[in-house]
């Protein structure tokens, strides 16, 4: 059962990088061709809905009916976040706050709902299920912010994906809205952000120069180094969470290394 239910949320996770890849454009999926890149959008679009139906048709006739409705709410979460990170496009005064609330949903709702059907399953008190619950949604931003930092730091190879795209879309990321807190990148940055949108000037002039304010501490706090610091204090209450669960070395080794691997600096 429990191979049942981790496939399930696999799926589901599955199912959004591919939407995800068509929204995007993104001809690349970690390192390979994406389906909407090899297929075309109209069979990526295909390919997506085709695997949400089959997840939540088979946790249906399986009878897996709370796992079906945790899932089909992450979905709703998902989606909510993108429409609210889609509408705040090229908005230079997005806050830190809604940075947040946009990958909370459309990045760790996922984590949760991973956490909280194995949690559940095995049989896990409610108290442990609410501790795992806010160590997987801190995990969830960190793993966000990571992507945010390597999107700018990372080249197309090492990433498998192409580099710089929500900047170029006007998704304004957590290194941006850092780097912004400086007035004197800010005054750099900002008639770039605005050239871009009107033109898609960032993609043929001045990428490089743009990447070199935000990765650099030059004009103040850069916003890599701050979206680093973002990361360490969610992994110390993490840390701290870990304490709380108890000494299992056979389960919190592996806690410990998931937090260690996010806080390496590239």
């Amino acid at each position: 059962k429990i191979c049942k239910l981790a496939a399930m949320v696999e799926l589901t996770h599955l199912a959004s990088l591919i939407h995800d890849d068509i929204v995007d454009d993104s001809p690349y999926r970690r390192g390979k061709v994406s389906v909407q890149g090899k297929y075309g959008k109209d069979a990526a679009v295909f390919a997506g809905d085709f695997l949400i139906a089959r997840i939540f048709y088979y946790g249906a006739v399986e009878n897996l009916n709370e796992a079906v409705s945790i899932l089909s709410k992450t979905v709703e979460y998902m989606c909510i976040g993108e429409i609210e990170q889609d509408l705040c496009r090229y908005q230079e005064d997005i806050s830190e706050k809604k940075y947040f609330e946009n990958i909370e949903r459309k990045t760790a709702a996922l984590f949760q709902a991973a956490s909280y059907i194995g949690a559940k399953e095995a049989g896990c008190s409610e108290k442990i299920i609410q501790k795992l619950g806010l160590f997987v949604k801190n995990l969830g931003l960190m793993f966000q912010l990571k992507d945010d930092i390597l999107d700018f730091t990372s080249n197309s190879k090492e990433l498998g994906k192409e580099t710089h795209k929500d900047f170029q879309n006007g998704i304004y990321t957590f290194p941006v809205i850092m780097t912004l807190k400086n007035l004197k990148a800010k005054e750099v940055l900002l008639p770039i952000m605005r050239k871009n949108k009107e033109e898609k000037f960032f993609k043929s002039c001045s990428g490089k120069e743009t990447v070199n304010i935000i990765i650099s501490g030059k004009t103040g706090v850069g916003g890599i180094e701050a979206s680093y610091e973002k990361i360490k204090y969610l992994s110390n209450i993490n840390r701290q969470l870990i304490k709380e669960l108890g000494q299992n070395s056979k389960i919190t080794v592996y806690l410990e290394k998931i937090l260690n691997d996010l806080e390496v600096e590239n």
